[in-house]
């Protein structure tokens, strides 16, 4: 015979009740508290499995049983065979089964809808293509940008709807590349539903799916306003290099227009001031006496020697101005007479190989080497400390190109299709240099 304890039933349910709300409680209080959590949902599993066995045992502990004399009723009774057992087993292990894919499932969700909002709220245009360009999906970005919406887009060719025609072969190249598993990085223009072009980088990047098959990934980034700075970047360096090319020209016309003026004004007036004074001398020889007569050719001398000066420095200004050298004999000419004097003037032996003929240069580019090469002299004298200098000129493959060799220089770099070379040795700190010139 069996007998119940009602306080022990009741506390086996209260029991249960009060662990059940412990476990639970702490991840509703603390449900925005990540520090922890993964202890706290450890210890919130272990309160909820204690509650069955405490129940269970407690209410156990509330039947006693007493031995009777009176036979058993079993006319209520059942049978406990293997297959109860078997069907209780599959039950348990259903239970375990659906919670276990109930979790799973929740949790794809959750992921999914975490990666929906990643690919909804991207701030580049994105797009999911499969591998005949077909488009899969398109986030609002691209809805924004290109005008099409995301069902008049699905299914069809992402080449048929944004790509012009005259870039479709390009796009083809791309599409092959992907198709291989490799990233494309490149800038093209695409066109807007309303036909209007945009100038766009692209990223196309392969995603491998199971059972072999690749989907594309395309992220579409909107640079009109970048290109539309670079050109006009680039069109103010044009005309930069345009105002630049001129002011040297004006510079170099107006130094010829002086050098001419000294030439031919102050060169004239002086030298018709020297033979004045040469008459001068001649005709008080005649008329003074001895001691009168010599001071008078001393200071006459004296006046000469300064005229003489005075002339060789307008020359050389004149000449510095623009050699007249450069227009009436040539490049290779001018170039010899430079090193000549630069020799006379420094100290400096200069051997020159310019024995060149027919140098298609126009007057500009005959202007800016010979320019160049005075500065390359310039630095020789300055900072090379050399003892030799040797000019070679010659034409290497349709290009005119200047070849000097010296113990120590360094030259400007400018671009251009006349090129010379500066060859160093046997000073402190020998180096080669290279420089060209428009």
């Amino acid at each position: 015979m069996h007998h119940y304890s009602s306080p022990l039933v009741n506390l086996s349910v209260v029991l249960a009740i009060v662990l059940a709300l412990l476990a639970l409680t702490p991840s509703f209080l603390f449900r925005a508290d990540t520090h922890g959590n993964r202890w706290r949902n450890h210890g919130s599993a272990v309160l909820r499995g204690a509650a069955n066995p405490v129940m269970h045992y407690t209410a156990m502990a509330a039947v006693t049983y007493t031995y009777s004399n009176a036979s058993p009723d079993l006319a209520h009774a059942v049978s406990i065979s293997s297959l109860g057992i078997l069907g209780i087993s599959i039950v348990s292990v259903m239970v375990l089964v659906v919670a276990l894919l109930t979790s799973g499932v929740d949790r794809l969700q959750k992921q999914r809808a975490l990666l929906d909002q990643l690919f909804e709220q991207a701030p580049q245009t994105v797009a999911l293509m499969s591998m005949d360009n077909r488009v899969v999906r398109v986030n609002r970005e691209f809805t924004q940008v290109f005008g099409y919406g995301p069902q008049e887009i699905l299914g069809r060719r992402l080449s048929e709807l944004i790509i012009p025609d005259e870039w479709r072969d390009e796009d083809e190249s791309y599409a092959h590349l992907v198709a291989q598993g490799q990233r494309v990085d490149a800038e093209s223009v695409r066109q807007r539903r309303d036909g209007s072009r945009l100038h766009v980088s692209i990223i196309r990047v392969p995603v491998f799916l199971p059972g072999g098959q690749i989907a594309v990934y395309a992220i579409y980034r909107d640079i009109t306003e970048r290109k539309r700075a670079e050109e006009r970047l680039r069109a103010t360096s044009e005309q930069l290099r345009a105002l630049s090319a001129r002011l040297q020209s004006a510079r170099e016309e107006e130094g010829t227009r002086i050098a001419r003026e000294i030439h031919d004004e102050l060169g004239s007036v002086l030298t018709s001031l020297r033979w004045d004074l040469e008459r001068l001398d001649k005709t008080i020889s005649a008329a003074a006496d001895e001691a009168q007569l010599q001071t008078l050719r001393e200071q006459i001398a004296a006046m000469m020697r300064l005229t003489d000066t005075i002339v060789s420095a307008v020359r050389r200004i004149a000449q510095e101005l623009r050699p007249s050298v450069l227009d009436d004999l040539g490049l290779a000419a001018a170039i010899e007479w430079q090193a000549q004097q630069f020799q006379a003037r420094t100290g400096i032996v200069c051997q020159c190989d310019c024995a060149l003929e027919n140098l298609a240069l126009n007057q500009t580019q005959a202007t800016a080497i010979f320019r160049i090469f005075q500065e390359a002299l310039t630095n020789i004298l300055r900072h090379a400390q050399a003892t030799k200098v040797e000019i070679t000129m010659k034409t290497e493959a349709a290009h005119w190109s200047s070849r000097s060799a010296t113990t120590g220089a360094a030259l400007r770099r400018l671009k251009s299709r006349v090129s010379a070379h500066l060859v160093c040795w046997g000073c402190k700190n020998a180096r080669a240099s290279h420089w060209r010139a428009d």
